[in-house]
C-alpha cells in the first residue's frame, strides 16, 4: 500500500473527529445555558413559593383576626341590645312608679277639696 492511497481514509476520521469535537463542544455550551436557566427559574421558583406560603399565612391571620373581631362586635351588640331591654324595663318601671305617685297626689288633692267643701269650705 502507497502511503497516498491510506491519507483520504485517515483525513476523513480526523475530519469527522474534529466535526464531532465541534458538535459535542456546541451541545455541551447549550447544556450549560439550560442548566443556568433551569437554576434561575429553581430559584425563581423558590421565591414564589416562599412568597406564597408568607402570604397564605399573612391571609390567615388576617381571617382569624378578622373573625375575632365579628366575635367582639357580635357581643358587643348583644350587651347593648340587654342594656337596652334593661333601660327599657327601668322606663317602664319608673314611669308605673311615677303613674302611681301622680294617681297618689291627685287622689290627695281631690279628697282635700272634698274634705274642704264637706267642712263648709264652699259657704
Amino acid at each position: 500500500m502507497t502511503p497516498l492511497a491510506n491519507d483520504g481514509p485517515q483525513s476523513d476520521v480526523w475530519a469527522e473527529l474534529k466535526r464531532l469535537d465541534h458538535h459535542i463542544t456546541r451541545n455541551a455550551e447549550s447544556l450549560s445555558t439550560a442548566l443556568e436557566r433551569v437554576l434561575l427559574m429553581d430559584t425563581r421558583l423558590k421565591l414564589v413559593e416562599e412568597y406564597s406560603i408568607t402570604r397564605k399565612i399573612a391571609e390567615a391571620r388576617e381571617d382569624e383576626r378578622d373573625k375575632n373581631l365579628k366575635d367582639q362586635l357580635q357581643r358587643m351588640q348583644d350587651e347593648i341590645s340587654a342594656l337596652r331591654t334593661e333601660t327599657r324595663d327601668e322606663i317602664k318601671s319608673i314611669k308605673g312608679v311615677g303613674t302611681k305617685a301622680l294617681w297618689i297626689v291627685a287622689g290627695a288633692v281631690i279628697l282635700a277639696i272634698t274634705t274642704w267643701a264637706l267642712k263648709g269650705g264652699l259657704t
